[in-house]
């Protein structure tokens, strides 16, 4: 019944993935789902939706066994992969992804598009992680999707946010909410630094995570 609702009212699917095999899906998720099981799915639902995408959560696990990542996903024949940087802020050592790390990451990722693989780190990065912009923009999808800059999340109780991540009440309507003073404030930038202001990559970075700088400096426009 499941793949029958997908099938018929689906054409877009992203699907978590988290470990290249069980033990490591298993850690990393704290989940009992067959991992075998979850690959066959993802095969079966491949021949039948649209558009399959899978999802990965940046993790030491994933820097150090990216090659495994790949060939898996590489073998079930997904076109678009994309990484994610670790959202939540929590202190573990698994999610602890320094810039160093991200900047290797981002310079496998390199060679694999330069391959023809879709693979991008999908959410909010600040482009000038590293001095050569070039790498950034091949593999940063920036934050476009993120933020409320080009659109609004649901929250489970019913009214819209920003994002995912930024619990802030916007309302009940599309036209209220996008016109809120917070929203406003996000789409002008104008709280970044002059040198972001006047950066090429603003267009796309759009200075990076708004729940990031949350985190860092208790302030969604620091």
């Amino acid at each position: 019944k499941a793949e029958w609702l997908l099938r018929n009212y689906a054409d877009d699917l992203l699907i978590s993935l988290q470990g290249f095999n069980s033990v490591s899906e298993k850690r990393l998720t704290r989940s009992a789902t067959d991992f075998k099981q979850k690959i066959n799915n993802i095969v079966r639902l491949n021949s039948r939706i649209a558009r399959v995408r899978l999802g990965t959560i940046i993790s030491q696990t994933l820097i150090n066994n990216f090659s495994k990542y790949f060939y898996l996903i590489k073998s079930l024949r997904i076109k678009n992969w994309g990484l994610f940087r670790p959202m939540s802020g929590i202190k573990s050592e698994e999610f602890n992804v320094t810039p160093a790390d991200l900047k290797k990451l981002m310079r496998e990722i390199e060679a694999k598009k330069r391959q023809g693989h879709d693979i991008m780190i999908a959410n909010a990065l600040p482009f000038c992680i590293t001095t050569d912009r070039a790498l950034s923009h091949h593999v940063l999808s920036g934050a476009e999707f993120d933020d409320g800059h080009s659109r609004l999340v649901v929250d489970v109780q019913g009214f819209l946010k920003p994002s995912y991540f930024i619990s802030e009440n916007l309302g009940l309507t599309i036209k209220k909410a996008w016109e809120r003073p917070f929203m406003k404030k996000i789409h002008s930038s104008d709280y970044l630094p002059k040198k972001c202001q006047s950066c090429r990559s603003l267009r796309w970075c759009k200075g990076g995570s708004r729940h990031w700088a949350k985190i860092a400096h208790n302030d969604y426009f620091s």
